[in-house]
């Protein structure tokens, strides 16, 4: 069974609530894909983990979901074209 980590203050995510998420977003790297996966990867991780009000932990998801599919997709074409890539990446960390 899969336990929930407490709230982690010695890592927060960069951003508390939606106005801040949106200027992060704003600076994340999207032509750089594998650092645009990692970054939002981390936040995502630490989001979790952050005791933040449920109302802009919704706005916060909903500003992260269009970048985190575009990403998603933009891997996923990436691993369906190289097959081989896809076993090498499963072994570095940040990328699955």
């Amino acid at each position: 069974m899969t336990s929930l980590a407490a709230p982690d203050p010695a890592h927060p995510p960069q951003f508390s609530d939606a106005r801040a998420c949106r200027q992060w977003l704003a600076a994340l790297p999207l032509t750089n894909i594998a650092l645009a996966h990692t970054a939002l990867t981390t936040q995502l991780e630490q989001l979790n983990r952050a005791a933040i009000s449920p109302l802009e932990r919704l706005k916060i998801s909903e500003l992260l979901r269009e970048p985190i599919a575009f990403v998603q997709q933009e891997l996923a074409r990436k691993y369906v074209k190289n097959p081989c890539r896809s076993r090498q990446a499963s072994a570095m960390p940040g990328i699955a």
